[in-house]
């Protein structure tokens, strides 16, 4: 039998309040009623959102305004959290600590996860879906320590010889990062317009960068040099 959904709709859009017929109409104009009231007051009131569906919004939004890589690390890491058709502000501290405990990944993919749900968690309160954020009350688990081993100067030139001696897109991206001491992604995105060769400076535009800020900076004779080697196929220096 076919199930109609009964919705609310204000000045803020449309919310659905549940189907018909588990929800009569009598108790969907009840709760409308209560909705109606409460913001009027100023506060809100939750309305039943499942998870998956805020999810695919909430992934939706994020494609409009972060990096491809980010909305792809988003949607991987909040499959750890997989609540389904639970409402989202039924969803309480303990269920989302629940599964961070049980999930069977290192202490930086936990860390991460964390940072995804909460950024879900932030949107939703934003987005008026939630009335109070459920992780203003879970601790952010302690990623990995971080490496105290680092390449010593004889490794580094080591590295760069070796970079050198081989021409190829991957040895001249490695020549690359050791020489300039940026972001792998950002030197392999890296497209010729960017390169002043007159001024020997580089501008990284702020969609590439980590911060989101337009970044420049110079280079030296041996990454002259090692750019000028490079043949110019396309717009990008490494296609």
């Amino acid at each position: 039998r076919e199930v109609e959904t009964a919705t609310f709709e204000n000045s803020q859009g449309r919310s659905t309040l549940g189907q018909y017929p588990l929800l009569s109409l009598s108790k969907a104009r009840e709760l409308a009623a209560v909705i109606l009231a409460a913001k009027t007051l100023g506060r809100i009131v939750p309305v039943h959102t499942a998870f998956d569906d805020a999810a695919a919004n909430f992934l939706n939004d994020c494609a409009g305004r972060n990096k491809p890589r980010t909305v792809r690390d988003y949607r991987r890491l909040l499959k750890h959290f997989d609540f389904g058709r639970r409402g989202v502000a039924d969803i309480k501290p303990h269920h989302i600590v629940e599964k961070l405990n049980n999930l069977n990944a290192t202490p930086t993919e936990k860390h991460h996860a964390f940072t995804a749900i909460r950024a879900f968690y932030r949107w939703a309160n934003r987005q008026q879906i939630i009335d109070r954020n459920p992780m203003e009350q879970v601790y952010v688990p302690v990623p990995r320590a971080r490496r105290e081993r680092v390449l010593t100067d004889e490794e580094l030139a080591r590295a760069l010889r070796l970079a050198q001696a081989t021409r190829s897109p991957f040895h001249a991206i490695v020549a690359l990062l050791l020489l300039t001491g940026q972001r792998r992604g950002e030197i392999a995105a890296l497209e010729w317009s960017w390169i002043d060769v007159d001024q020997k400076l580089i501008t990284l535009p702020a969609s590439l960068t980590k911060n989101r800020h337009k970044h420049s900076f110079p280079f030296g004779e041996t990454t002259l040099e090692l750019l000028s080697g490079i043949p110019g196929l396309s717009r990008y220096v490494f296609p």
